[in-house]
């Protein structure tokens, strides 16, 4: 796994601007909870994916637009976490 854009550890704390993380994934993708050593909590509120992007709020990934070619049933596999995502999620634009 790695990042195009991760935020510096000194930025990850709960009050900041929303911080936003780019990445593609293993399986599972998306975890419930981090398994890596954390520098702040809930920091990150949006992740951009190879599955899609999504924003986190109360504990759950909210899938906002599919990648090209990926379909919620995919995403619904690949997530170990709690998605909340329409059938009909449109399909992000590139």
């Amino acid at each position: 796994v790695w990042a195009l854009s991760q935020p510096p550890s000194s930025d990850c704390r709960p009050n900041s601007p929303k911080l936003s993380s780019v990445l593609p994934l293993a399986d599972p993708a998306m975890l419930p909870r981090c398994t890596l050593p954390l520098t702040g909590r809930a920091c990150v509120k949006r992740v951009i994916t190879d599955l899609g992007w999504f924003e986190i709020a109360d504990g759950a990934f909210i899938l906002h637009e599919r990648a090209p070619g990926v379909s919620v049933a995919e995403i619904r596999a690949r997530t170990a976490g709690k998605l909340i995502a329409a059938e009909d999620a449109p399909e992000m634009q590139v």
